[in-house]
């Protein structure tokens, strides 16, 4: 990346199976950095630079929604992936609190509740200590067939 962040946002197993290069995605283009990744939890940030903010200067509330879409789908991904299962998010509300025009905004996601066919994920957003955005997503978990859609599984 031009900014010096290296490019870790999808789960090192969707390295090979993604049908989108890690660098040409949104996430990869975003700039999003993913520092800890366990179960049910994800750490990131993303350095606020001009690609990430509407013309008026502050982070575009876009760039907020895909970076809490981001965690919630690896963080399931990585949960159902060996069981033969996708993930797919569904919904995903986002609640911009304050706006931020520079820095880095630090991200941390948690799951809330993990169903059989959907897992809801809360991700907190700061920047300088302060939270400036909060996200609930909703993530539908299943073989690609039963999402309705077509989805390379890691070791396919």
């Amino acid at each position: 990346m031009e900014d010096g962040f290296a490019a870790q946002a999808l789960p090192r197993q969707w390295e090979f199976t993604a049908p989108v290069p890690l660098g040409h995605s949104l996430d990869g283009l975003l700039g999003i950095e993913v520092s800890e990744r366990r179960a049910g939890y994800l750490r990131a940030r993303m350095l606020v630079r001009d690609a990430v903010r509407h013309p008026m200067g502050w982070v575009h509330g876009g760039a907020y929604s895909a970076l809490a879409q981001m965690l919630a789908s690896a963080g399931t991904l990585d949960g159902v992936s060996g069981l033969g299962k996708t993930a797919f998010v569904i919904s995903n509300d986002t609640e911009v609190l304050e706006p931020v025009s520079g820095g880095t905004i630090e991200a941390v996601a948690r799951i809330t509740h993990q169903g059989d066919e959907s897992w809801f994920w809360e991700v907190r957003m700061s920047t300088g200590g302060e939270t400036c955005a909060l996200c609930r997503v909703r993530v539908a978990v299943g073989s690609p067939g039963e999402l309705g859609v077509e989805a390379a599984l890691p070791g396919e």
